[in-house]
């Protein structure tokens, strides 16, 4: 008898089994060939996000932000649209066919940016080109003299983009799109402070410090100088130019009315991004209902905190924070290290929460000093390869006038196991494109970031009830944006009126809200999507919960949603729903006696492990062949195959995780065992253990089986009608790997 186990690693609809599978070959590796190349072209448009990815390819360049290369890049969508749409979704396998359906929102998104032109307002106190080209240099690695000379080039080319960021200005001007007066006026004043700034001191001399020993002092000083020279011939002479137009040519044009409802089609624009910041269908109504009802129910949780600390009100645990000293940090230095403890405190409890953990590590730095008095704390990610770590990039600002309740939540949110966590995941999983590893979806990511938040009290931590009270401020924080975002951009708040509210809802200091409410006018919808992720996560979560009873694993359900990488919220929502709908068929192992099994007609097998979820193949001349259910992949967290062990140890536990390599345990004189990858041995050992059985093993190249490429594997039972070779087939859960490496 010869039980041959066939493990397809395609994520594919049953129906799909009756395709050729070289059709199906051919269509995957089209589809992914098309993935590489739109990658590949966001990288050559964008050399800035190269850099800061440690692709150097493109170092000398900064991106084309002209007339001409707004149309080249409107055709290169419609072309890249129109050849994803034309590969079929059936077929492909489930991480190809989110790949498929994020691509065709991303582009359908952009072509509705350039309909409705919104690249005609190309910059506000909190975007734009003039900000970027700064803020990259920290970010770039500089260890060689190429490097240097490339951002010696760079520097060269900032007149012309400046003067192409212009024309695009004069252009919104022409067709009434721009931004409102009262972040232009603050815009023009960042632009002169850079100007100004002398080249030695400024961000774009940065590299300097870099400067490796690799190089000669000769040779050093000689790129000192040329860069020097360049900032003081062309970058700070280009930053004066554009200072100038901002202040005198452009703010004048700037609106009085901040809603994006006075710009023409004013509903449209805030309903689209409404749309793509929260992955949902819901109305900008619908979401200032949520917020008000979240503000109320955020603000019952803190008079409860308010009152076991001896408080009636919480204007009046607020009065006490702010008159406290022991509540506002001393010094810059102070506010760092309150995150730094936060983030070693969470990074113990971890594996409470997840089975999976990133390798790549997050450090802690403070916001650079030429944008700290408009920036908010930030996460940066590191690079795929290691070479830089994630930050958490603190504001320091005036810290005599900030407070130390949230930085503990904002630690989790910005660190782990928030947006580090989220993102180091995303890059080191396999299988995902770069696209994917590297792309994100604000609702995602924020909404897991502000769920994180919550994790630590799970798992023991926001042990001082002020930080505790301080996570409940963050989280009304949220809030209050669904409030105030939606309030001014669809039903025609003013500033004042958002300003007032947020003050009326938090005990935030007035820098800060005025800061944040300049905030969600330069940058619409995308504050609505931290609440709306977070409460549906928090929803998937209830459902799995309720569904599965003492079946869940915090855990698991963790590992699958990050297992994906940043996706839209409805497609979160079938992962999460199909991972339930496995977790309910897990109740029963079924265990078959060999000796029994080979009495059995050949199609026996297969309809006996149906109840498992597995389905037949093929079954004929007494070779069995089994298909995986259509949703596995051994890439996801947790799935085990069980191999029965030895003589008289039926059932011990062997396991195939992340896609990387697979133990099975046989009695090693009742077997022989060849494996196959797409036709080609894979690497085979067969080593004692203490048991007296073989366990045999085979190395599979993660990178290759991702791609979606077939493992056979062939058991021959020598002996079967002698011994009894138990074979359980069974989908289950693990916490942790075997350690074998």
């Amino acid at each position: 008898m010869k039980l041959r186990l066939l493990l397809p690693l395609l994520l594919v609809a049953a129906a799909s089994f009756a395709q050729p599978a070289a059709q199906l070959d051919t269509q995957r590796k089209k589809f992914d060939a098309l993935v590489d190349e739109v990658w590949e072209q966001r990288l050559a448009s964008n050399p800035e996000s190269a850099s800061i990815q440690g692709d150097r390819r493109w170092n000398d360049r900064l991106t084309d932000r002209s007339a001409a290369a707004v149309e080249a890049n409107a055709k290169k969508a419609r072309a890249f649209l129109a050849r994803v749409e034309a590969i079929p979704a059936k077929g492909l396998d489930e991480q190809q066919a989110i790949t498929r359906t994020i691509l065709l929102q991303q582009f359908r998104n952009e072509l509705e940016d350039l309909r409705l032109k919104n690249y005609e307002m190309p910059l506000t106190q909190f975007t734009g080109v003039y900000l970027a080209i700064p803020q990259s240099a920290p970010l770039i690695p500089f260890a060689t003299e190429k490097d240097f000379t490339d951002w010696i080039a760079r520097m060269h080319q900032v007149p012309r983009v400046f003067d192409d960021t212009i024309e695009l200005m004069k252009r919104g001007v022409r067709d009434h799109l721009v931004p409102p007066k009262v972040l232009l006026d603050k815009a023009a004043t960042q632009i002169e402070g850079l100007a100004k700034t002398p080249a030695e001191e400024s961000p774009f001399a940065e590299p300097l410090k870099k400067l490796p020993a690799s190089i000669d002092a000769t040779r050093q000083a000689a790129l000192r100088e040329e860069l020097l020279n360049a900032i003081r011939t062309d970058v700070l002479p280009a930053y004066a130019k554009l200072a100038k137009f901002v202040r005198e040519e452009y703010a004048p044009h700037g609106r009085e009315d901040v809603g994006t409802w006075a710009l023409p089609q004013g509903a449209e624009r805030y309903a689209s991004l409404v749309r793509r910041n929260t992955t949902t269908s819901m109305t900008p109504e619908e979401i200032h209902q949520l917020g008000l009802r979240e503000v109320a129910r955020d603000e019952a949780e803190m008079l409860a905190i308010a009152k076991k600390l001896g408080f009636d009100s919480i204007a009046a645990l607020n009065a006490s924070i702010d008159a406290n000293p022991a509540l506002h940090p001393k010094s810059r230095e102070q506010i760092l290290d309150n995150f730094r403890v936060a983030i070693a405190a969470m990074y113990e409890k971890l594996p409470l929460l997840f089975n999976r953990l990133p390798k790549q590590k997050v450090e802690v730095k403070a916001t650079e000093a030429f944008r700290e008095k408009t920036a908010a704390t930030q996460y940066q990610r590191g690079t795929r390869d290691g070479s830089r770590p994630g930050y958490v990039v603190v504001v320091t600002y005036k810290p005599e006038e900030r407070k130390t309740i949230s930085n503990e939540s904002t630690a989790y949110h910005e660190g782990v196991p928030g947006h580090h966590l989220q993102n180091a995941i995303a890059q080191e999983l396999p299988g995902l494109p770069l696209l994917r590893q590297q792309g994100g979806f604000v609702a995602f990511g924020e909404g897991w970031a502000l769920y994180a938040e919550r994790l630590g009290k799970e798992v023991g931590l926001y042990t001082d009830p002020y930080s505790d009270y301080g996570r409940l401020q963050s989280d009304v924080f949220r809030a209050v944006r669904l409030v105030v975002d939606t309030g001014m951009h669809a039903k025609k708040w003013t500033r004042q009126r958002a300003v007032d509210y947020m003050h009326a809802h938090t005990n935030s200091a007035d820098v800060m809200v005025q800061a944040e409410i300049d905030r969600y006018i330069a940058i619409p919808g995308q504050a609505l999507g931290y609440k709306v992720g977070q409460l549906h996560i928090l929803g998937l979560r209830a459902k799995a919960e309720k569904e599965l009873g003492a079946k869940f694993d915090i855990r698991e359900f963790h590992d699958e949603v990050l297992a994906a990488g940043s996706i839209p919220l409805d497609v979160l929502t079938q992962r999460i729903d199909a991972w339930i709908a496995r977790k309910k068929q897990m109740a029963s192992v079924e265990t078959y006696d060999m000796r029994t099994v080979a009495q059995l007609p050949p199609c026996a097998l297969p309809a006996m492990l149906a109840t498992s979820g597995w389905s037949k193949l093929a079954a004929q001349d007494g070779e069995v062949s089994i298909a995986m259910p259509a949703d596995f992949h051994p890439a996801k967290t947790g799935w085990m195959i069980h191999g029965g062990a030895a003589w008289d140890r039926p059932g011990t536990r062997v396991s195939m995780s992340y896609g990387s390599w697979a133990v099975y345990s046989f009695p090693a004189a009742a077997l022989k065992c060849r494996a196959t990858i797409n036709g080609m041995e894979a690497v085979v050992m067969d080593t004692r253990d203490g048991d007296g059985a073989s366990r045999i093993v085979w190395l599979v190249d993660s990178a290759k089986q991702s791609g979606g490429h077939d493992v056979v594997l062939e058991l021959s039972s020598a002996k079967a009608e002698d011994d009894p070779l138990l074979l359980t087939i069974a989908q289950t859960a693990t916490r942790t790997a075997p350690q074998l490496h």
